[in-house]
């Protein structure tokens, strides 16, 4: 099941960027593709400065901010708006979010590794 859910997941992913392929053209060249990126930086960095003092807790939560529920957000833009951009700028986010969390996960394990310093955890 696990399989067939991410397939499918996939194929509606897919599906949505070939019927909005112009409306993603148009939204590069009005530079929303841009604010989408300051968008996912800044969700990033809030939460990880408020992540409190251990460096996973700062990850996971930096993570999780700028992770928004994509779901969620394309079934209002559905359910609310008749423009075809305002779904558009949701897939090019969640695209866009996606490839910053497949670029930046192994980053974080790099650090970790890479330092060969022991990150001290704080007492609970």
């Amino acid at each position: 099941m696990f399989k067939l859910s991410n397939a499918g997941l996939l194929l509606g992913l897919v599906v949505r960027l070939i019927v909005h392929t112009n409306d993603i053209i148009g939204l590069l060249q009005t530079g929303a593709i841009l604010v989408c990126a300051v968008f996912i930086v800044f969700s990033f960095s809030v939460g990880y400065l408020l992540g409190g003092p251990g460096i996973d807790t700062q990850r996971v939560l930096g993570v999780g901010t700028a992770q928004r529920n994509f779901a969620a957000a394309l079934l209002v833009a559905t359910s609310n708006f008749e423009d075809p951009s305002v779904v558009s700028i949701i897939m090019v986010t969640s695209i866009l979010m996606m490839i910053v969390v497949l670029i930046a996960g192994p980053k974080f394990i790099e650090l970790n590794q890479g330092t060969g310093v022991e990150i001290e955890q704080p007492l609970s």
